[in-house]
């Protein structure tokens, strides 16, 4: 995940927001569509240019209206390129063109008490955003790279040390693993990093969510996890409830993010596809015959598909093997019963996670 500075005083925030983009604070670019940056002509002119009018923007009223910016290239020829150069073509030529489609940004707001928002890159070939500035910057035309799926977020919210890491001569910053995670937490909810983590969300309306909930919660999905790691082992037989309640876990990396006593979300994350076989048991809706799943389920007559990559065939593959052998391990009376006191739990506190089970006819 990346973090980006949205231009001095963050004057580009709204307008990125406002037509789904993000940039670098670089103006008067004429960039080709569909081509990296650095095939543009004269990109370290532009480059040159676009910081001059940086300049004059940083300046207050009174001196803008003494002074003017040079817009002729030539004039850009002469000079030797100023510090920090080869640092501004790096985050235009990453941000426009290398960085690739689907990748998470996050972009902080002025203030604490105030919103930020993630989005996610579009396709670098995709036509560019072109758009002007506001205020001072209403006559100064910013290329921007498409972006989806933005989310706003509480400033409150962001880790003080995941905003600390950004370079104070950069940009834009890309996270280490440990800040990304914190942010994909807040992005996403439900997300997993490949061969690192795996996440579910599960949100909670009720205004009370009660350490005794939590307990289930983390209960359960600790005896997923032991028997997960039986049958990695060979084991057929199902470890023992009181024993799974108290298994650490330290190479899976089970862990519970959770607010007791009020209303919101529960993350439950590992290294394992414990947390997605939780969601599946959250997932089952009301008034849907649990005899009738779990039978279908013994009987491995189900599909399990991921809506928003469908590219991806390897975790709902294995997912749909834990299931079947998690299921056959527990034997049917034992799902059925464990689906009908997660039943109890969501009636009780309202608990629900985005995955999806549909009944699909043969």
């Amino acid at each position: 995940m990346y973090m980006l500075h949205p231009g001095k005083n963050y004057h580009l925030f709204d307008r990125f927001k406002e037509y789904s983009c993000v940039s670098a604070d670089l103006p008067g670019l004429d960039l080709l569509d569909g081509k990296s940056p650095a095939l543009s002509e004269r990109i370290d002119m532009q480059i040159r240019r676009a910081r001059a009018m940086r300049d004059w923007l940083a300046m207050n009223a009174h001196d803008r209206k003494k002074n003017t910016y040079e817009t002729d290239l030539d004039e850009f020829a002469k000079e030797d390129p100023r510090r920090f150069h080869n640092s501004y073509k790096e985050t235009l030529i990453d941000l426009l063109w290398t960085i690739p489609a689907g990748t998470p940004i996050f972009v902080p707001s002025t203030s604490m008490l105030k919103k930020g928002f993630f989005c996610e890159l579009g396709k670098a070939s995709a036509p560019r955003v072109t758009f002007n500035g506001e205020r001072s910057a209403k006559d100064f035309v910013y290329t921007g790279r498409p972006v989806v799926n933005i989310k706003q977020v509480d400033m409150r919210l962001v880790p003080p040390d995941v905003l600390e890491e950004k370079n104070r001569n950069s940009i834009l910053t890309e996270l280490d693993f440990e800040s990304s995670e914190k942010m994909l937490r807040l992005f996403y909810g439900s997300f997993a990093i490949q061969g690192d983590l795996i996440q579910t969300e599960i949100n909670i309306p009720s205004d009370v969510f009660r350490p005794a909930d939590a307990n289930i919660i983390n209960g359960f999905t600790n005896y997923l996890e032991e028997n997960l790691q039986r049958l990695e082992n060979g084991v057929i037989d199902p470890a023992d409830m009181l024993s799974s309640f108290f298994m650490a876990f330290d190479e899976a990396e089970l862990r519970i993010h959770a607010r007791l006593n009020s209303k919101g979300v529960v993350q439950v994350a590992a290294k394992t596809v414990a947390p997605y076989l939780l969601a599946f048991f959250l997932a089952i809706p009301e008034g849907l015959a649990t005899e009738e799943i779990v039978r279908e389920l013994a009987n491995n007559n189900f599909q399990v598909s991921n809506s928003k990559c469908e590219a991806d065939v390897e975790t709902p593959r294995l997912i749909k093997e834990r299931l079947f052998d998690i299921v056959s391990m527990f034997g049917e009376d034992q799902v059925i019963d464990i689906c009908n006191r997660i039943s109890e739990l969501k009636a009780r506190t309202g608990a629900s996670v985005k995955a999806v089970l549909d009944h699909v006819d043969n």
